[in-house]
């Protein structure tokens, strides 16, 4: 495996939790401790505790923008309320199932019976999101022109955002596992439909139009960007300036006008799977739920040799309990 390779973010092995749990635990307890000792007792100068201690990292506006354009979806919905924290490692949800659909019937035939629709209670649990640093004391000391630490932190930051990103998207690796969470777009089931070819407004219309008449609300497209650029033809063809809107501070993208008279966001991701061929998808923004137990956070491990070694981490899972109120279009092709 090279160093490259090391440092990227996974999913933490079980051994690896308990390696986490431990340091969290201690350098918790040292930080307790530390703010028990009276400024009598302090030996550095009033200076604040020593102790190392857990540290939630707040994006910067420059990584901030770097992060949307990494994992643009996570930043969707991390701006639309859509990232919420949690407080137990275990996150109960209720899932409503549609049982009456629209059908055509005969002029003197009988109107079919109403069948309720019921809601299933399911749990979400928290996974484990690590990406380890490690830099040699030798290396540190051996740059001047740049912070090989802080660099690495940076890096991390933005591999997790992007490992979380597809993860959201697609699912989790290995999956089915008992704890593992299904994806965004592997969730969506009631409204589906091939393209097998190039993608058509009416194709378009036609699911947002199902989506709406079954409650949903489309606040967004999610596509990749070689539909995107089908998109644009399609909609705009024959204008230079196209219908834009904030999807962030400082972010605008292209238009699309759903037939509530709304005009939506097409996110362009790059993290989308496109194995089976490229998909676009309706996203209503009040089905999706990330939740976080802990936030990207940084812990220092224990020193045992001439190296710095740190942490980053995070605990969220996702869930999709409305998947009707979505919808998406797969097999588009050129």
């Amino acid at each position: 495996m090279t160093f490259a390779e090391e440092l990227r973010s996974r999913f933490a092995t079980r051994d690896e939790l308990a390696e986490l749990q431990k340091a969290i635990d201690d350098t918790m307890q040292t930080a307790v401790e530390d703010t028990l000792v009276g400024d009598a007792d302090r030996k550095n100068d009033g200076q604040l505790p020593t102790a190392d201690v857990m540290i939630t990292v707040d994006y910067d506006a420059e990584l901030q923008r770097l992060v949307y354009h990494q994992s643009p979806f996570l930043t969707y919905l991390e701006t639309h309320g859509c990232v919420r924290p949690a407080s137990t490692a275990k996150v109960g949800y209720r899932v409503k199932k549609q049982m009456t659909t629209s059908t055509h019937i005969e002029e003197t035939q009988d109107i079919p019976e109403h069948i309720p629709s019921y809601f299933e209670d399911e749990i979400a649990k928290m996974q484990t999101l690590v990406y380890p640093i490690e830099i040699s004391d030798l290396a540190c000391a051996g740059v001047d022109a740049i912070d090989l630490l802080e660099d690495e932190i940076r890096d991390g930051f933005l591999d997790m955002a992007q490992v979380k990103d597809k993860t959201i998207l697609n699912g989790m690796p290995n999956n089915p596992v008992s704890n593992h969470f299904t994806g965004f777009l592997p969730s969506i089931t009631t409204h589906t439909e091939d393209a097998g070819g190039q993608i058509e407004k009416d194709m378009i219309d036609v699911m947002a139009q199902d989506i709406i008449d079954q409650g949903g609300n489309p606040d967004a497209i999610l596509t990749t960007a070689k539909v995107g650029r089908q998109l644009n033809d399609i909609l705009y063809p024959e204008h230079r300036i196209v219908d834009k809107v904030d999807l962030t501070l400082g972010t605008r993208v292209t238009a699309y006008n759903a037939p509530n008279g709304k005009s939506i966001p097409i996110i362009v991701d790059p993290n989308i799977d496109t194995t089976d061929g490229d998909v676009l998808a309706f996203v209503d923004n009040n089905s999706l739920r990330v939740r976080e137990l802990v936030k990207p956070s940084m812990i220092p491990l224990a020193k045992t040799k001439l190296s710095t070694s740190r942490v980053l981490f995070t605990y969220y899972t996702f869930y999709n309990r409305a998947e009707y109120r979505n919808g998406k279009i797969t097999g588009i092709t050129d």
